[in-house]
């Protein structure tokens, strides 16, 4: 067998300068919501990017369901126990020091839903040895902190926020960089919470712009089996997490001020699971509204039930991004949605607004959507062009995955 020895020796040496990078993306949570998809999304364009990817998730309740799906994408999944519902740093920094220290990552990612300072001893510790580069995501849009606590309070409750803020700022100091879905998040955690502007980056979450698109065959199947008789009928979703926060609750009490004659023809499909779901079954008996509302837990299809739909309600109280929003314009459902958060920087001028909390105002405006169908189609086109031209999920990994490496220009 011939071989060329030279054209050998420049391959292996080619080989031995291709360092592998690692990323280490530690996560948290009990469910499958927006930032598990946002993870899910983060480790495939990680792994198409060559960086080989490990995920920790540090608490027994993280689904199993979420584990295979991220080896099935090529990442190696750990499981290890850290305490985070009462964090103490002589129990957590021993683990995260040793398992640091035998994975030697190149970069470390803190993915959590609400509020990564539960983190805090983790990041410390990473700080500490200080070989990777440390980066956290905020997936929740944080309360306004009192700028100065009240006097009325009891004096320890007022030392205990203080001492709280002060360490938000110096765990914020320990990372390279902290990633907000919005610019209003940004300025809370700049302003009162203290967190170095430098370090506080804003990168959109982003929607799969070919996943999400409209499909008229699903639309007619699920309309359907949705019980959505014919063209008069309109099909209203509301998907996303059956928690306080989305405001599910103030949708049911605005359905049931909607006048009989437009319950009559309309039905309200709510898609999701949470802790919630008990509570709002029972309030759909309790305002007699059974024969118009829809559980259907959590779809298999998400792109198929918005392209059913006619309109997608989201009665948020509290929202980071809203990728739910952001999928129903990709697919092209006019969105009527309350204007919390980081709502209004990805609807813009274009977003059908109600007041948070406001049974009759979301009422009010969804009578409107209802019986306009040219409003409902002007509304759902300028809202189709705003996430297409401006939050594809590509975009919004790449700008990630460059911050993650270093690359500061990838975002403001």
């Amino acid at each position: 067998m011939y071989f060329n020895k030279a054209n050998t020796q420049n391959e292996l040496t080619r080989q031995s300068n291709f360092i592998v990078k690692k990323l280490l993306i530690i996560h948290e949570s009990p469910c499958i919501g927006g930032a598990e998809f946002y993870l899910i999304n983060l480790v495939r364009a990680s792994i198409s990017k060559q960086l080989r990817v490990v995920v920790l998730l540090c608490e027994g309740h993280c689904p199993v369901e979420l584990e295979e799906i991220l080896k099935s994408l090529g990442a190696d999944v750990m499981r290890v126990e850290l305490g985070l519902k009462r964090p103490r740093f002589f129990y957590t920094a021993p683990k995260v020091w040793k398992l640091l220290k035998a994975l030697k990552p190149d970069y470390v990612f803190f993915n959590k839903r609400i509020n990564w300072y539960d983190f805090r001893h983790m990041i410390l510790t990473a700080w500490l040895i200080g070989k990777a580069r440390l980066v956290a995501v905020e997936h929740w849009h944080p309360e306004g902190w009192p700028v100065s606590p009240r006097k009325s309070l009891a004096p320890n409750l007022n030392i205990r926020m203080r001492l709280t803020k002060l360490k938000c700022r110096i765990y914020a100091n320990c990372l390279d960089v902290a990633i907000c879905m919005n610019n209003e998040a940004k300025n809370i955690f700049q302003s009162q919470y203290g967190y170095p502007l430098d370090k506080l980056k804003v990168i959109y979450n982003g929607v799969d712009l070919e996943k999400f698109t409209f499909d008229e065959s699903k639309r007619k199947t699920i309309r359907e089996n949705l019980g959505v008789l014919n063209d008069d009928y309109q099909l209203v979703v509301a998907a996303g997490r059956l928690s306080y926060e989305k405001g599910f609750d103030t949708l049911l009490d605005a359905w049931a001020l909607l006048p009989e004659k437009i319950r009559k023809t309309s039905i309200l499909c709510v898609a999701g699971e949470g802790p919630e779901n008990t509570l709002l079954q029972e309030m759909v008996i309790k305002l007699d509204v059974s024969e118009s509302v829809v559980f259907m837990g959590q779809s298999d299809d998400m792109p198929g039930l918005l392209s059913a739909a006619d309109i997608f309600v989201a009665p948020s109280r509290r929202e980071s991004f809203g990728l739910s929003i952001a999928e129903a314009m990709a697919v092209g459902c006019c969105v009527v949605s309350t204007k919390v958060g980081g709502i209004p920087e990805l609807l813009g001028d274009t977003g059908v607004y109600v007041e948070s909390e406001s049974a009759t105002s979301l009422s009010q405006t969804l009578q409107h959507a209802l019986t306009e169908s040219a409003f409902r189609e002007e509304k759902a086109l300028v809202q189709n062009l705003r996430v297409r031209n401006n939050f594809s999920l590509e975009q919004s990994m790449q700008s990630t995955l460059d911050l993650i490496q270093g690359d500061c220009n990838a975002c403001s």
